[in-house]
């Protein structure tokens, strides 16, 4: 396959977007141009690695008016191939934002007929116990029936916390101009889960499109304290914007809103993913159609990447973007696979592939 041409900053050109200082660093991430494609047509591509040392892959098919969850597997660290091994749910309905740790998530009911609306919306957990070759249903993790003054729970994210806990991060939308970021826990293998609460609020008085959050752990460069950074897509810049935060106590209480991204002007950049090289820097990949003719999001999006020297006294840095997948690409998801090298997958023109990010060193 013909690989996109690389556009990067310069690799000493840092600005620390929350105090305005300049900072030098030789981290230079480079986009491979070798291609690793998952012979499969979907969209919404998610990594995880397996204990046994492969890695398994989710994503969204579609086959007329069907949506299947399937799972793909890698057992060469994703350097050439990821194969077919089993799916995980069917539906006519609204199938999709599948997101793989130990268990993967599925949001929402069929619609009811003659009327298209949801029946019902949720959360739903699945568990394998052969690798991601046969599922069986779990829980419903959140759910909310319309009634309830919900447009839906979207956009799955799963991490375990510090006390062994696994954390599910979600997007509630809550009015079509509205939606916010919550996060329930279970502490018995996700069998149930606690009451949500609002991880990254926005005033109650605003209109924010918050959503597609990824979360990643450091620790902050300059104190030491062990720390986790979010990374979203929001509106409160007008159109979508890339934005993250910072937490010190595993998510409880979080620090200001901080820009990561901001699109040229009238385009878009959203549904980011974070993930972090073992010296401390950081990667977000993300989409965006500030190169398109015209804008139709999120249509016409390339996927692009700007990096971090890591977290300095609460403050995220990047540097300069550098385009990884040219349009029509979508939905981008990352995955460490080594100190120095990080996968990221995604779907172009109905293909998905992935694609090795390498962190150097500039002379």
């Amino acid at each position: 396959m013909t690989s996109p041409e690389v556009q990067a900053g310069s690799p000493t050109d840092w600005m620390d977007l929350k105090t305005g200082c300049r900072t030098e660093s030789l981290l230079h991430p480079t986009v491979s141009s070798t291609e690793c494609p998952w012979d499969v047509s979907g969209a919404y591509p998610r990594l995880a690695w397996r204990t046994d040392g492969n890695i398994m892959g989710s994503y969204t098919s579609f086959s007329g008016s069907k949506k299947t969850l399937k799972v793909v597997e890698s057992t060469d660290k994703g350097q050439t191939t990821f194969s077919p091994i089993g799916s995980i749910a069917s539906s006519t309905g609204d199938l999709d934002n599948c997101f793989l740790l130990e268990v993967p998530l599925q949001p929402h009911s069929r619609r009811v007929p003659h009327t298209g609306k949801y029946t019902y919306y949720r959360l739903t957990l699945s568990i394998s116990y052969d690798g991601g070759r046969s599922w069986k249903f779990l829980v419903n993790a959140v759910q909310s029936p319309p009634e309830a003054d919900v447009l839906g729970f979207w956009e799955p994210f799963m991490r375990v916390g510090v006390e062994g806990e696994i954390q599910l991060s979600y997007s509630k939308t809550e009015a079509t101009d509205n939606q916010e970021t919550f996060r329930t826990k279970s502490f018995d293998g996700g069998h149930t889960w606690k009451v949500p609460q609002c991880l990254v609020c926005h005033a109650a008085d605003e209109k924010k499109r918050d959503g597609m959050q990824s979360i990643v752990e450091v620790t902050d460069a300059s104190t030491g304290q062990d720390a986790l950074i979010v990374v979203y897509e929001t509106t409160g810049h007008g159109l979508f914007s890339v934005q993250g935060a910072v937490t010190y106590d595993d998510g409880t209480s979080w620090g200001e809103r901080q820009t990561v991204y901001n699109p040229a002007a009238g385009r878009n950049a959203g549904s980011p993913q974070i993930a972090q090289f073992s010296d401390g820097g950081l990667v977000v990949l993300f989409m965006t159609d500030e190169d398109a003719s015209e804008v139709d999001w999120p249509n016409g999006a390339t996927i692009k990447s700007v990096a971090s020297s890591g977290l300095h006294n609460s403050a995220i840095t990047v540097i300069d973007r550098v385009l990884v997948a040219e349009a029509e690409s979508s939905w981008p998801g990352v995955l460490p696979l080594s100190g120095t090298e990080i996968m990221g997958v995604f779907g172009t023109n109905s293909a998905l592939v992935g694609k090795p990010i390498t962190q150097t060193r500039a002379a």
